[in-house]
């Protein structure tokens, strides 16, 4: 991170001592009765999140993880299925509630 990011860091850390590790998300654990979330280290060091203990990304790398998910989109198709979509809820809208 960057200097004026460490800086602010610690100036919370001093001020807001409980709210300080949600902040810095090197490890917490947002566990509930519904819900078990839990926010760690990587193993390159980057925060990666675990629900009900199985990872929402990778445990290793997740940021090279996320830029391959996202290289591999293809906009082009997606912009055209959210097209239709919309087009399709227009119609539905039209038929029921058109009285």
């Amino acid at each position: 991170m960057n200097s004026i990011w460490n800086k602010n860091l610690k100036l919370f850390e001093q001020r807001f001592p409980a709210l300080a590790p949600i902040l810095s998300l090197k490890e917490y654990d947002f566990s509930r009765d519904d819900c078990e979330i839990k926010i760690q280290a990587a193993k390159n060091g980057q925060t990666t999140a675990l629900v009900k203990g199985l990872p929402l990304h990778s445990k290793y790398d997740p940021l090279r993880e996320a830029e391959y998910y996202l290289s591999k989109i293809d906009y082009f198709l997606l912009i055209h299925i959210l097209f239709y979509v919309v087009l399709y809820l227009l119609y539905l809208n039209k038929i029921f509630f058109s009285w």
